[in-house]
């Protein structure tokens, strides 16, 4: 996953660049190598606002998180991105499921022949 950061009225220091990439590599298994995100860091008022944005096949993924603590936020948006994704999962996994199931429905239906018993 190619990442990159943006640092508004912050100098972001190499150890946090270092921590954010290590955190997010565990979604590179959900999105390959292909994907790219994007980090901005903004300090307003003395609040650390942490911004992700994950851009792959089509899809976007974005969250933000605003905290005390670069860090706290960073933990806070890679939470948020996490059930965004299990939930866009669901979503893909129900749709071809339920789809796969109406389709077998259909073909029973269209297999089965109406007989008639006949008593002699």
């Amino acid at each position: 996953m190619k990442v990159t950061f943006i640092g508004r009225k912050v100098n972001l220091r190499d150890h946090f660049k270092a921590l954010a990439t290590k955190k997010l590599a565990r979604f590179d298994r959900i999105f390959g190598s292909d994907a790219s995100a994007k980090v901005v860091v903004t300090l307003e008022r003395n609040r650390q606002t942490v911004e992700i944005t994950i851009r792959s096949h089509g899809m976007l993924f974005r969250a933000e998180a605003t905290s005390d603590e670069m860090n706290t936020a960073l933990d806070m948006v890679l939470d948020a991105l996490g059930s965004q994704i299990r939930k866009n999962k669901a979503r893909l996994d129900k749709r071809i499921h339920g789809a796969a199931l109406r389709e077998s429905a259909s073909e029973e239906e269209e297999g089965q022949e109406d007989y008639k018993v006949v008593r002699t």
